[in-house]
């Protein structure tokens, strides 16, 4: 990620932490490892615009690789699917939810449309599209003959059984939500009223399909804005849908028709990705792609050792591991941010909505006691080596054109934290140094985290910059959680009404729509709140107001506002994300079209290696 040099001010800040930290921060990157963008950035001038201090930093990074080798003939591409959790394994898109397993699919599977530079719905992809706004109708035509990797030709019905499968009653994955339901026939499927869904109408021999919803808007019009990722349906031919996220043909065999086919698998491990030789954009020229799992702290000896090709790499390590000889640093703005949830409910399965209960985090003063308390300037500087930037809103710089850089976060201010939980009612009766309810009851703050590199260092720091305004925060089962443990307690709601708050991260799609992540009627409100006022936001959201760009911009910015004052959640984290790369490869992007490189991200297919063994120091 980024270099790190302190400042007299980050110098000073670092003391005082130390003081109350005593030896948190003694494995943090030394004062030498600062770039020159960085070291004239103070911490105030972070928190003050974290958006430009992080737009800072992301220019002195190279967007793709520039490598005038000569390629080989095929070969196979190493990469490093950085997580310290075993692979889950998952990953046909209707089922996968975490980004590693995402990372896999999104190499074997597609969407039917391609997006330009913008995100936005492009002409280029598998199939083409028509839209009829007044009418509320998408028309999708196959461009091209294409073919699931076992040769079997794809059609527009194989869409239709994504839908039949998400709208299932017995379907059990995360991406039954808004964007589903905006399809006309989707929840008389759901209920049983109808045998097919009315708003799928399939015609040309399966080469075209018209997609009739209750509403468009221009969010529709984004990558992820409308499901566009079809099923095998011979794949799937006598599987319950209730047994289908279990199958191998939804994890490890998945079947696409991507640039890469599943091979041969290593539970928990990796995967081998094999050429398509039949992909319709042309065989790729890489040979296959060897997947395997390495936790963070492993990456930087095995980039220099040449076991891989391309691998993300750490903010944690980052700074200790500068001017590399055989592989280069790639960054951009992340999809993804950090985020503190506070726990309101439950999900229920029979009505497909939250269930909101009373919980400790009800208080919304509370909520915004516990945000106030936490310094994530320092966090992102000393803990994750300037590479992390204290997030102000729930919309990530990702989606930067909707982003309202006027709402202001919940920065640092212990002595608001204090006057808020003071005048909230929330007293030390005791004397211990822990506030208690307003009811005079003890309050004790159940929080759960993941275990990771240094977590020790990040758990110990937030419990006492917590403690420092009198509230007591406890870890989960008193420790950190795994990856995969950790989302089986939030996603299911496993011992959940034991969890008061929880920290994770999210990655965003194309579209900027929040209704699939944040609405009361998603299983990926993880955090399980709503309000009428955000009820209010999403039908607007939904309304053919948005056509109108002020009209789409306030209401994006009343978004931002509401969760800002209602705080379900606190965005903490903005990333900038490095990624390694091996000086043997070729034709490597992170960027969409911007008409300065070849190829962009996606392209998979047109990677090469220009030798036959990845470069060691």
């Amino acid at each position: 990620m980024k270099l790190i040099k302190f400042t007299t001010i980050l110098v000073a800040a670092f003391v005082a932490l130390a003081l109350v930290l005593t030896s948190c921060f003694q494995n943090l990157p030394p004062a030498s490892a600062l770039t020159e963008a960085q070291q004239a950035q103070t911490a105030e001038d972070i928190a003050a615009d974290p958006l430009a201090a992080m737009r800072a930093v992301l220019e002195q990074f190279p967007k793709h690789t520039t490598n005038d080798n000569l390629p080989i003939y095929g070969g196979f591409l190493n990469y490093g699917l950085m997580t310290p959790s075993p692979l889950r394994g998952v990953f046909h898109p209707v089922w996968s939810l975490d980004a590693f397993d995402g990372w896999v699919g999104e190499r074997l599977t597609e969407s039917l449309l391609s997006t330009d530079e913008n995100m936005i719905l492009s002409q280029e992809g598998m199939a083409t599209f028509e839209a009829d706004i007044e009418n509320s109708t998408i028309t999708l035509t196959l461009q091209h003959d294409v073919f699931w990797h076992d040769g079997v030709p794809l059609t527009m019905y194989d869409l239709v059984f994504s839908y039949e499968i998400l709208a299932h009653p017995d379907y059990d994955g995360g991406r039954f939500g808004p964007t589903i339901t905006n399809v006309i026939g989707v929840c008389e499927y759901r209920s049983g009223a109808a045998d097919h869904i009315s708003g799928l109408i399939v015609s040309d021999e399966g080469r075209t399909i018209a997609m009739r919803f209750h509403s468009l808007t221009p969010t529709n019009f984004y990558g992820s804005g409308i499901w566009l990722w079809p099923t095998a349906r011979h794949h799937f031919d006598g599987i319950p849908v209730a047994e289908m996220s279990s199958h191998p043909h939804a994890r490890h065999q998945t079947l696409g028709t991507g640039p890469f086919m599943a091979g041969s698998y290593i539970p928990g491990e990796g995967i081998q990705l094999l050429a398509n030789p039949g992909y319709w954009q042309g065989a790729p020229r890489l040979e296959g792609i060897n997947v395997e799992v390495i936790h963070p702290e492993l990456v930087p000896l095995a980039m220099q050792e040449g076991r891989f090709d391309i691998s993300g790499f750490s903010p944690q390590q980052f700074a200790d591991f500068q001017n590399p000889s055989n592989f280069k640093y790639l960054a951009e703005i992340s999809q993804s941010f950090s985020y503190t949830g506070f726990r309101f409910g439950r999900w229920d399965a029979d009505t497909n909505e939250i269930d909101m209960y009373r919980t400790n985090m009800d208080n919304v003063y509370l909520r915004r006691a516990i945000a106030y308390a936490i310094d994530h300037t320092q966090l992102g500087q000393l803990m994750f080596g300037g590479l992390r930037f204290p997030a102000t809103s729930v919309v990530p710089p990702f989606h930067a054109h909707v982003l309202d850089t006027g709402v202001p976060g919940y920065l640092h201010n212990p002595e608001r934290a204090r006057q808020i939980l003071d005048e909230a009612g929330f007293i030390d009766i005791d004397g211990d140094g822990f506030r208690a309810n307003p009811d005079g009851s003890p309050l004790v703050i159940t929080w759960a985290t993941m275990s990771g590199e240094n977590d020790d260092i990040f758990t110990q720091f937030k419990i006492q910059q917590w403690a420092a305004v009198g509230l007591n925060v406890q870890l989960f089962q008193g420790r950190t959680l795994d990856f995969n443990q950790f989302y089986d307690y939030i996603e299911h709601d496993n011992d959940g009404s034991r969890i008061d708050m929880f920290d994770a991260a999210w990655s965003v799609g194309l579209a900027p729509n929040p209704r699939d992540v944040w609405g009361h009627n998603t299983v990926l409100n993880f955090t399980r709140y709503t309000s009428p006022r955000f009820r209010e936001i999403f039908e607007r959201m939904a309304s053919p107001d948005m056509w109108d760009d002020d009209l789409r911009r306030q209401v994006f910015n009343d978004w931002q506002w509401a969760f800002y004052e209602e705080i379900p959640a606190i965005p903490t984290l903005w990333r900038v994300e490095p990624v390694a790369v091996n000086n043997r490869v070729r034709n490597f992007s992170l960027i969409r079209k911007d008409g300065t490189s070849q190829v962009s991200l996606g392209a998979w297919h047109l990677i090469e290696l220009t030798r036959d063994t990845p470069y060691a120091r």
